[in-house]
């Protein structure tokens, strides 16, 4: 099943994050299916939910700072590690701005 998430608002900068048809990269939204089971592994979260809470975009971005590159690829071999700092700015970034995250599918 498809999941796009979407940042409950915008943001300046340049992720280098899967978008579709219907979600972009990283500003205001992002391809979440592609990014879910990682996610989920390192912070305990799912970005299948209708919306997560700023409180805990903040934790997830800390969370996913603190975990080295070389057990971000048992999770997933195919990311690469721009692809992976890129998705750990976003949360951050948007953390920081006070943003939630909710998700479609």
């Amino acid at each position: 099943m498809g999941l796009d998430s979407m940042w409950s608002g915008s943001v300046e900068g340049n992720f280098d994050v899967c978008g579709g048809i219907f979600s972009g990269n990283g500003n205001s939204s992002f391809r979440g299916k592609v990014y879910n089971n990682l996610i989920e592994e390192v912070t305990g979260v799912s970005l299948y939910q209708e919306e997560i809470p700023n409180s805990t975009i903040l934790e997830m971005g800390r969370k996913l700072g603190q975990i080295p590159f070389d057990d971000v690829k048992k999770i997933d071999p195919n990311i690469k590690q721009k692809e992976f700092l890129d998705v750990v700015l976003m949360f951050q970034t948007h953390g920081k701005a006070g943003h939630s995250l909710r998700g479609w599918w």
